[in-house]
């Protein structure tokens, strides 16, 4: 997906997007995990906009299209009306923090061992799984 990459940042370049505040000095658009597509930009409908657009241009060179049906959006630091204007710009699932990802949460502070308990307890049930069988 490095076309996809390649878009953002000219988008970053150009000033289409507004980045998150944390991810400003990294120039941080989006993360990319197998097929997985994570963006941060901020909730403004240039923002949106931009990203959907390049997410339309992707797909016309790569046939790599969007899934909506399993696509969300974390919305946060906005008023209600925007919120509802962004959800209907997008047609995407309104998703609150935290979320899982492979069964970890996605967190902005360091993992505590109660945030991955669940993720330890299926490894824990997998071994003595296997322990049984021998």
């Amino acid at each position: 997906m490095e076309g996809f990459s390649a878009l953002m940042r000219k988008l970053d370049s150009e000033g289409r997007i507004s980045l998150l505040p944390r991810c400003k000095s990294s120039h941080l658009s989006h993360l990319i995990f197998a097929d997985d597509l994570m963006i941060f930009v901020k909730a403004v409908p240039n923002s949106i906009f931009a990203c959907l657009g390049a997410l339309a241009d992707f797909h016309t060179y790569s046939r790599l299209k969007l899934n909506r049906a399993k696509s969300s959006i974390i919305l946060g630091g906005i008023t209600q009306t925007a919120r509802l204007q962004l959800l209907e710009l997008t047609n995407f699932v309104d998703t609150k923090l935290p979320i899982r990802y492979l069964g970890v949460p996605l967190i902005s502070r360091k993992l505590t061992l109660v945030d991955c308990s669940a993720i330890l307890d299926f490894v824990r049930r997998r071994l003595d799984g296997w322990d049984a069988a021998s």
